[in-house]
């Protein structure tokens, strides 16, 4: 079992910076850094109802299936590679026909495919035109958390997190939506990865501002178990460093797509000694 107090003595203080919203508005924010939870926090925030502003483009691909051009492309097959991976990890957690709330399900896919596998399936997608896909394959979807009335036995959020305004209580509020024993997998992006430490504040992941709050494990970790949660396990999200280096390199102005794949099998690399991933999978459990 995961204890937060082995981990204190891993903290290590880093500088506010700024980094800009490179995908859309070029606006520059402020990341500053949380030293309880060594986490950073993008500042200002735009609220709940400026925010769909910074999301309403045809090239935010996870709200599309559409492929135009060589980034969605690589979007699309990581995509695609990952759902079977998913659905591994779903099995190792959960028994078939067990009930599954997938947030952020963006048009469904995975959804699809554990539903297919015969689990019981729930999406919640905020995104007006992702959800109208989704619900096209026969699929339950909900525009908000608050509008779930049952309870499941796995809930998983992949990339979802680092999106919500407050975080904090988002996590304690998971309880109500889950049976006893019943398990959260959740995804986001490691700035303390290599490719995040060589791109700095043209990394792709920290996508301001649309993503909210960033994470570190010790910083997942606490927030999960400090709200009523048990650490289980973390794996690596490996394809996730290629995507990420691919749209960095983009950022940064080169557009060098060799030197994204070094940097990114760089990053792989070392977090095999590191566990240091460029994104990062963690499974808590309820506790009881």
């Amino acid at each position: 079992m995961f204890h937060v107090e082995q981990f204190v003595r891993m903290s290590k203080y880093k500088p506010n910076f700024i980094t800009k919203d490179y995908f859309k508005s070029q606006e520059k924010f402020e990341l500053v850094w949380d030293e309880a939870y060594q986490i950073f926090k993008t500042q200002p925030q735009p609220d709940a109802k400026e925010i769909g502003k910074y999301y309403d483009s045809e090239a935010y691909i996870s709200h599309s299936n559409q492929i135009k051009n060589l980034m969605d492309l690589a979007y699309g097959v990581a995509k695609q590679l990952m759902l079977k991976k998913k659905l591994s990890w779903v099995n190792s957690i959960v028994k078939k026909k067990a009930s599954i709330l997938d947030i952020g399900c963006g048009t469904g896919d995975v959804l699809w495919l554990l539903q297919k596998n015969k689990f019981e399936v729930q999406g919640i997608e905020p995104n007006a035109k992702a959800r109208k896909i989704a619900q096209e394959k026969d699929l339950q979807i909900h525009a908000d958390l608050k509008e779930v009335k049952d309870t499941f036995d796995l809930i998983s959020m992949f990339h979802v997190l680092e999106h919500v305004h407050d975080p904090f209580s988002y996590v304690e509020d998971l309880h109500q939506y889950l049976n006893s024993d019943a398990y959260v997998m959740v995804a986001v992006p490691n700035f303390n990865s290599y490719d995040a430490n060589y791109y700095q504040e043209h990394w792709a992941a920290f996508d301001v501002p649309r993503h909210l709050f960033h994470f570190s494990a010790y910083g997942i970790k606490k927030l999960f178990q400090e709200r009523g949660f048990l650490f289980i396990e973390q794996k690596p999200l490996i394809l996730d460093a290629y995507y990420v280096s691919l749209l960095s390199e983009k950022y940064k102005g080169s557009n060098s797509k060799l030197k994204a794949l070094q940097v990114a099998w760089k990053s792989n690399s070392l977090a095999r000694t590191s566990n240091e991933w460029s994104s990062q999978l963690y499974v808590f459990k309820k506790a009881k």
